[in-house]
């Protein structure tokens, strides 16, 4: 018999309102923390004369910063909680004082972001669940990923970070593929990882156990921003995030939602695709009702913002192409991808119509949750990026290139078919399919071919030996580090000289 292990934390993390009032937070599965708030400073001082401003008014020693983004100025701070109204009006005409005099950008409550979403479970291995499954499930048959495999894109020369509750390394699905240059922006920040080392929440290694099969050569970016039951906090995603940036990513997963904005992580987000990263994202499990469509942020950050693309918002699909029963629907989501999985009679999970992902054990499971559609579309997401060794040049920015991505990905034969809601009808929805998605781009080329011309020559050892010892964080590929060691070095230009002149294919 399988074993039921716990409910899922597939998707989500729930916030409040999104408002700058100091007032009652209405929002029923969200915590205000009272006495912090989150700001983005304009200089460091900006963030120096607030603490001075608020310690005026408490005292000496009674104001600190708990937590912050260094590189984004998005800084935490604490004060006493304020007792009574005057208390209250004093702590805003301070941040409003600083950011009419421009010292701050915006500020906001500051909010425990709570476990939300859970439309299914986790079992261990058993009844099937194991590798094989997990190897053959029925999400590659349906979006066509094998067929990728063999001629378009294997996703080499990427790196996609998961920003969740971390990856464990060792799970047989992912050795090999985890940076050893992740990072902990809960320890960062000040705060503390209940996790011990980090790695070892499920939803995380769920998350990248999917992004590898889609693209196996990709390379992952182990973020941990989540406590293992999926809290944390918004400052904590923004510097994840932004690591992410700095350690040259070229697509962000964010399996996980809020139902209201955060200034910090569309902070994160602007950065990230200004840098050419492509974000995806959970539209979420929040079960909407037939006339109300909803979608959880950041995957409600879509679409086109002042001539830039968005994010890139997912929503779950089942085995059969029809909206999974627990994923949000909504205009702006962009589209969709396998989620769901059935169950057998006796109530176990169904191998041939399951999502089914490594955990922390060294076991398999599945699973229900759009985060799952977002891990296949972060996959589909470095396939096509993989194809495009150039960019960024002349004809494509680096700002350009989550747009051209974005168009790529949702080239579809299949359109998931919206519930009819009278007063604002939603289309039908495409549904991702990766050799659509890779027909624009180049084919696969032999190890060591980084210029992607079909064969390893003296032009491509000079560009492994111009990336000498470090990887770029520039928007492009990481072309020449060829093995799994996250840095270049003599164990690319071995593999490079193994395959010297030969023909593509």
């Amino acid at each position: 018999m399988s074993k039921l292990i716990g409910t899922l934390l597939a998707l989500t993390v729930v916030l409040g309102p999104n408002t700058t009032s100091w007032g009652q937070d209405d929002a029923g599965d969200a915590m205000l923390i009272p006495g912090q708030r989150v700001f983005k400073a304009a200089t460091y001082q900006g963030a120096l004369d607030i603490v001075e401003r608020l310690e005026a008014y408490f005292g000496d020693g009674t104001v600190s910063i708990v937590n912050q983004a260094n590189r984004l100025q998005i800084y935490t701070v604490k004060f006493p909680p304020p007792q009574t109204d005057e208390a209250e009006d004093v702590v805003q005409n301070i941040f409003a004082d600083e950011q009419d005099s421009g010292q701050i950008i915006w500020n906001e409550p500051n909010r425990l972001i709570n476990a939300h979403g859970q439309t299914g479970s986790l079992w261990v291995s058993g009844l099937g669940i194991d590798a094989a499954s997990y190897q053959s499930q029925y999400a590659l048959e349906t979006i066509n990923v094998n067929r990728a495999h063999q001629s378009l894109s294997r996703g080499r020369g990427t790196l996609v970070a998961v920003i969740d509750t971390g990856i464990a390394p060792t799970h047989p699905a992912l050795a090999g593929k985890v940076s050893d240059r992740g990072y902990n922006a809960i320890v960062n920040g000040g705060g503390t990882d209940d996790s011990g080392d980090g790695v070892h929440a499920g939803h995380g290694t769920f998350i990248a156990g999917l992004v590898a099969l889609v693209a196996p050569e990709a390379r992952l970016l182990p973020v941990t921003a989540l406590r293992p039951d999926g809290t944390g906090f918004p400052v904590d995603i923004a510097d994840g995030i932004d690591h992410a940036v700095t350690e040259g990513a070229h697509v962000i997963v964010l399996a996980l939602g809020t139902t209201a904005g955060s200034n910090a992580m569309r902070t994160a987000i602007d950065a990230a695709l200004a840098n050419g990263i492509t974000v995806v994202a959970a539209a979420g499990n929040t079960l909407p009702t037939p006339t109300e469509p909803s979608i959880l942020f950041p995957a409600s950050y879509s679409g086109i913002f002042g001539g830039n693309i968005g994010v890139f918002a997912v929503g779950a699909s089942t085995h059969l192409d029809d909206l999974a029963p627990f994923s949000n629907y909504h205009a702006s989501i962009d589209a969709y991808a396998p989620g769901s999985s059935g169950m057998l009679p006796d109530g176990s999970p169904d191998p041939a119509t399951s999502i089914i992902g490594p955990l922390p054990d060294g076991s398999y499971a599945a699973a229900n949750g759009t985060s799952f559609s977002t891990a296949f579309v972060g996959g589909l997401a470095a396939l096509v990026r993989a194809q495009e060794r150039e960019w960024p040049d002349q004809n494509t920015s680096t700002s350009n290139i989550p747009v051209q991505l974005h168009a790529r990905m949702l080239e579809a034969d299949t359109y998931v078919v919206m519930p009819v809601v009278p007063a604002n009808p939603i289309p039908d929805k495409p549904r991702v399919n990766a050799v659509l998605a890779c027909q624009y781009g180049k084919g696969l080329t032999p190890q060591g071919d980084i210029d992607g011309d079909g064969y390893v020559t003296g032009a491509d050892l000079t560009l492994l030996l111009g990336s000498w010892g470090v990887l770029p964080a520039n928007g492009s590929l990481h072309g020449a580090n060829l093995s799994p060691d996250d840095t270049i070095n003599g164990a690319d230009l071995s593999l490079l000289l193994g395959n010297w002149l030969l023909p593509e294919g």
